[in-house]
């Protein structure tokens, strides 16, 4: 399947919930696809038989639905290029990628799922009885509130919990941010503008595409192994362009679990200071590593030239929106007058409700590192059991699963999971360029009663595909 077509097959989601005839319930999805930039005007749709056949629904459902956006004045099909999206709204700065358009596609649907797509754990006993009060804000706000550098308590301990990661932080180099996206946007708002090119581990985290996306960079990706990312290609495309900057997550990527070997990280800052590579390090996850040992992160050995993003949504949940960035303290002043003009700061009782969870974080992190561990080998020997045929590996990290199928394209077998209730990714949302194709990503937030259910209805899904097209044994490597 074309790289066009793998992703929106991917951003359509559960497109199949709801009432109403099918062709409807597609076209429907295909305007929302359209609204969230993941299917862009002026392009053309997949060919009727081919979305078909990655949909398994009969080509009169897809020529139905096709209509139907002609008629709601959506689309219209030209002679020679087929049906094409029109450009009814203003064009998105940048297309989302499908792992988010999935998310918003899903907000409104009422369908029991098992939501097997988000590398977050549920809200649940670690976080329930956290007690945040009005009555604390005194002890802890000042002034009007507007604070877009974050408060200064917050700072501090951000900055404590950084020191004692490999290097000495102060709070002047920490800004506090709504979650680690905005400060991963923040920071590659600052580097990709213009068309610049940023490198990016491939596979990798599909909302710092995004982010690159809508600053207006261009994304290479570099090829990962089993020892991280391939310093090797990192060190030929220096030497082919000029790249202003890489993305990476170093002691525990996402999707893969894995870590970049502590002598290829060695050398990438070296890379980096000979080529004068900026680095944003995404180190969300680095306290979910199973071994309990995320390494020497690449911000504290090249610290001027390294900004790292981090959060607590992994380790405590991600509705608790709060971020941080390390970098520079001009950096840091830089992005903060950027900061306040998008929203000021981060809301009063996150910040408070964060100052809790820090004053007790290295225990938080032992408890959820154990329950992480705990899902994981829940899912994977639930999978093992129930798709003995699979390759399943286990992950170092994280909150996922990466593996690919026996046969067929990623983005087919997460259709056939949302018809059996599983909400999953098509591996093609982690990378830059349509590579993986054959690949999804499952995660294991959930509680390990529904990861076995899930494990079940997915190798039903299997099931179907397998009888709709007899698959040969693959060969392996």
């Amino acid at each position: 399947m074309a790289e066009g077509s793998e992703r929106l097959v991917a951003a359509l989601g559960q497109w199949r919930a709801g009432r109403g005839p099918l062709f409807e319930r597609l076209a429907s999805a295909l305007v929302r696809a359209s609204e969230q930039a993941a299917l862009p005007a002026g392009g053309a749709l997949p060919a009727e038989r081919v979305l078909a056949r990655e949909l398994e629904v009969s080509r009169s459902t897809v020529v139905a639905a096709y209509q139907e956006l002609r008629e709601r004045g959506v689309a219209v099909t030209r002679h020679g290029s087929g049906t094409v999206i029109r450009n009814v709204m203003p064009a998105a700065a940048g297309a989302s990628s499908p792992a988010v358009a999935a998310l918003l596609a899903r907000a409104d649907v009422s369908t029991p799922l098992i939501d097997l797509s988000v590398g977050a754990p549920d809200f649940d006993e670690l976080v329930r009885d956290l007690t945040v009060s009005g009555s604390a804000l005194p002890l802890r706000a000042r002034g009007h509130g507007y604070v877009p550098l974050g408060w200064p308590e917050l700072r501090d301990l951000v900055a404590q919990l950084l020191s004692r990661r490999g290097l000495e932080t102060s709070s002047d180099e920490v800004l506090i941010t709504n979650g680690a996206q905005e400060a991963i946007s923040l920071a590659i708002g600052l580097v990709a503008a213009d068309g610049r090119r940023i490198a990016v581990e491939s596979p990798g985290y599909p909302s710092a595409l995004d982010a690159i996306a809508r600053a207006g960079g261009q994304s290479l990706a570099i090829e990962r192994d089993a020892a991280g990312l391939r310093v090797d290609n990192l060190k030929g495309l220096l030497a082919r362009h000029h790249v202003h900057a890489l993305y990476i997550a170093t002691s525990c990527n996402n999707p893969t679990g894995g870590r970049t070997a502590p002598h290829r990280t060695e050398r990438i800052a070296a890379l980096a200071a000979d080529h004068d590579l900026t680095v944003i390090e995404d180190t969300v996850l680095d306290e979910l590593r199973f071994d309990g040992d995320p390494g020497t992160p690449l911000w504290a050995l090249l610290p001027e030239r390294v900004f790292a993003a981090g959060s607590l949504s992994k380790v405590a949940w991600g509705g608790l929106r709060v971020g941080w960035l390390r970098a520079p303290r001009p950096v840091i002043l830089r992005l903060a007058r950027v900061k306040a003009a998008l929203n000021i700061g981060v809301g009063a009782f996150d910040q408070l409700a964060a100052l809790t969870i820090l004053e007790n974080y290295p225990q938080l992190c032992l408890t959820r590192r154990a329950q992480a561990t705990r899902h994981m080998r829940a899912l994977v020997e639930a999978l093992r059991r129930e798709l003995p045929d699979w390759d399943i590996p286990a992950p170092e990290g994280g909150w996922s699963l990466w593996l690919a199928p026996p046969a067929g394209s990623g983005a087919a077998f997460a259709q056939a999971a949302l018809r059996h209730g599983v909400a999953i990714t098509p591996g093609a949302a982690n990378t830059p360029d349509g590579a993986f194709p054959e690949y999804v990503r499952i995660c294991y937030g959930p509680a390990p009663p529904l990861l076995e259910a899930a494990a079940q209805r997915l190798a039903a899904a299997w099931s179907d595909i397998a009888r709709a097209a007899p698959i040969a044994s693959p060969v392996r490597a």
